[in-house]
């Protein structure tokens, strides 16, 4: 069995797998992670090999790689490659390239264009054509980091901001609010827009703040997903065991 992970800056998300079917997963909060406690998701999951992709703290993942260790278990550390998945990376010094950006492209890519949004902390988007190109990318604030960088910026003008309308405000909060969200709006189009550009039709979405962001084009279909770090593990130990086997 198989212990998918995904360690970003507050988060840990797992799954376990057997060959390619999700047996189980999870959120745990870095700060309740203890050897005990991942000792115990080993056992209860009868764990044979780990495999990570870290973003986050190292700490963690020597967390992890001491209980592989300890346990006799086959660690593996996801690192960015310059293909992966039929995926072939534009960056030319693809360590670089975050190995969540390359996962996520990764588990999208279907050999057909695709659109790639995360929409966690800080907002990326990238574009795959059809033959697994990779075309390059943005990388922008997310939603909280433009609140609060408005707010912590001018001081001013520190309010409670609600989101959602794109209409001229007429107090602080709502012209702040909404100019975000007007902002947010262009965002997504000119996203699309650039997609268009490449003849990429498919529109895949993550992230915390994938729900509103795509409330902003309602007209466009977009995919959505939860998990596309641990798809893209999934997708790659799925394709690595079958050349073994």
């Amino acid at each position: 069995m198989n212990l998918l992970i995904d360690i970003g800056n507050t988060r840990v998300k797992w799954r376990s797998t057997e060959v390619d079917a999700c047996t189980g997963e999870g959120v745990l909060e870095n700060s309740e992670l203890s050897e005990a406690l991942i000792v115990e998701m080993v056992e209860c999951h009868a764990i044979t090999k780990m495999m990570i992709s870290n973003v986050g703290k190292e700490a963690i993942t020597s967390l992890f790689a001491r209980v592989a260790e300890k346990l006799g278990l086959e660690f593996l550390r996801m690192k960015s490659q310059p293909v992966m998945a039929g995926v072939k990376f534009a960056y030319q010094d693809i360590s670089r390239l975050g190995v969540d950006r390359c996962l996520a492209m990764a588990a999208s890519f279907e050999h057909k264009g695709v659109m790639v949004i995360d929409a966690g902390s800080a907002i990326t988007a990238d574009y795959v054509t059809g033959d697994g190109d990779h075309q390059g990318g943005y990388i922008l604030p997310g939603l909280q980091m433009l609140k609060v960088s408005l707010n912590s910026g001018t001081s001013r003008i520190a309010v409670d901001v609600s989101m959602g309308n794109i209409e001229p405000g007429c107090s602080t909060e709502e012209c702040v609010g909404n100019g975000l969200t007007l902002m947010l709006q262009a965002l997504m189009a000119g996203l699309i827009k650039q997609a268009d550009a490449y003849g990429i039709k498919d529109y895949v979405v993550t992230g915390g703040d994938a729900e509103f962001l795509t409330t902003l084009c309602p007209e466009v279909a977009f995919s959505r997903r939860s998990n596309l770090v641990l798809d893209g593990l999934q997708k790659f130990i799925t394709e690595k065991e079958g050349a073994e086997g």
